[in-house]
C-alpha cells in the first residue's frame, strides 16, 4: 500500500493529504474544499466537497514515484480538470494553515 500522507503541489493550490491505515483525509485550496476516502493499495477513490461552491463531487487519483494522477468529477458526473500533482517537502506558510487545522485538529 502506498504511502500518501503528505504535501502536493498542484496548480490551483497545494493538497494536502492524512493516511490512517486505508482511510485518507485531505484538504485543498487553500482549505476551501476537503477529501475524504478510500486507498487501495495505489488507488484512492474520495468525495470531495467545496465549502466556497458549496458542491460536492467525487474523484479517481492513482499514487505512483511521489506524484498523483487523476480527475475528478462534479456531481452531474461531468469530468473536471485533471488532478495532477507532486509531492513537496518543505512547503510552509500560512495557505497550509485552514488545511492543518482541518486534518490535525487539536486534541
Amino acid at each position: 500500500m502506498a504511502d500518501v500522507s503528505g504535501v502536493y503541489s498542484h496548480e490551483y493550490g497545494p493538497i494536502m493529504l492524512r493516511q490512517r491505515g486505508i482511510e485518507i483525509w485531505g484538504c485543498y485550496n487553500s482549505g476551501l474544499g476537503t477529501l475524504r476516502g478510500t486507498l487501495f493499495g495505489r488507488i484512492m477513490r474520495l468525495a470531495w466537497f467545496s465549502n466556497e461552491e458549496g458542491s460536492i463531487g467525487a474523484e479517481t487519483l492513482v499514487a505512483a514515484n511521489d506524484k498523483l494522477y487523476g480527475f475528478w468529477y462534479r456531481p452531474e458526473d461531468k469530468m473536471g480538470s485533471p488532478r495532477n500533482a507532486d509531492k513537496q517537502s518543505g512547503i510552509d506558510g500560512t495557505d497550509l494553515g485552514k488545511c492543518r487545522a482541518v486534518l490535525y485538529p487539536p486534541v
